[in-house]
Parts: C-alpha cells; sequence; structure tokens
C-alpha cells in the first residue's frame, strides 16, 4: 500500500520475504526502489510519477530482484483507492511473477524468426535451382 502522493506505507509478508527483507517488524520498505532492475528504474520511476500525478491506474511490467539476487519479470499493477468524494486516500499495488510467460514470448520469438529464415533459405534455394519441383504452403509455417 501507498499514501496518496506515492510514499510506500506498508509492504506484505510474502513481499518481505521475496524479497529478502527481515520480516519481525512492519515498517514501510522505504528502499522497495532497490529492488528494481537497474534497466528498467527510470521508466517505472516515470510511470509511478505519472499515476500519482493524475490518479489513474498503474500497470509496468518490469524485473524484480528476488532474496537470491535473481531479476524476475513482475506485472506490478496500483490502483488508487477513493473516498466518498472521489479524493485518492491510499494505492492498493499488487506484484505478479510473469517470468516464465515473458522467457516464453522470447523462445517463440525466437522460432518465429528462425522458421522464417529457413523459409526464406528454402525458397532461394528453389528459385535457383536448375531442376526440381517442390510445394511450400507457408500458413503452414507460419504463428501469425
Amino acid at each position: 500500500m501507498a499514501a496518496p502522493d506515492g510514499t510506500t506505507q506498508y509492504f506484505n509478508r510474502q513481499g518481505m520475504v521475496y524479497a529478502g527483507f527481515p520480516t519481525a517488524d512492519a515498517e514501510p520498505v522505504a528502499d522497495w526502489k532497490s529492488l528494481i532492475h537497474p534497466d528498467d528504474v527510470e521508466r517505472v520511476r516515470a510511470a509511478w510519477h505519472h499515476a500519482t500525478h493524475t490518479n489513474t491506474p498503474y500497470h509496468v511490467d518490469y524485473r524484480v530482484r528476488r532474496h537470491d539476487g535473481q531479476y524476475r519479470w513482475h506485472a506490478i499493477r496500483g490502483l488508487p483507492t477513493r473516498d466518498a468524494s472521489g479524493v485518492v486516500i491510499r494505492w492498493i499495488g499488487t506484484a505478479t511473477d510473469i517470468d516464465d510467460a515473458k522467457r516464453m514470448e522470447a523462445d517463440l520469438h525466437i522460432a518465429e524468426h528462425e522458421t522464417a529464415e529457413a523459409l526464406t533459405m528454402l525458397e532461394t534455394l528453389l528459385a535457383r535451382a536448375p531442376v526440381g519441383f517442390a510445394i511450400i504452403d507457408r500458413s503452414i509455417a507460419s504463428y501469425a
């Protein structure tokens, strides 16, 4: 949870354990930003600044450092909670580990690229062959 201005107020036990922070006290984790991958920090900061200044939902995918030092992709969501008059009284956030899905997506893109390269090479070979006959159905090989 965060205050209306975006200042961290609460970090749940599961988040504390994941990050490797002591769980004995319920003090807000002021240095949670240290968990963000250095390549993602500016993008994350800008998105959070925008959300807290426009009071609009926050949704960013970025890498979070686990207690063992490994960075894993997370889908981070933040929603403003409002009082009866519509004033933001706090932010509620979630972090969902999506690292496996991100890796599968990257593997799929690599496979699609390799398939396209193989088809291009095969078509080039067939076009330049002195004699030959082949049928290529691109719809079977395409994942689009």
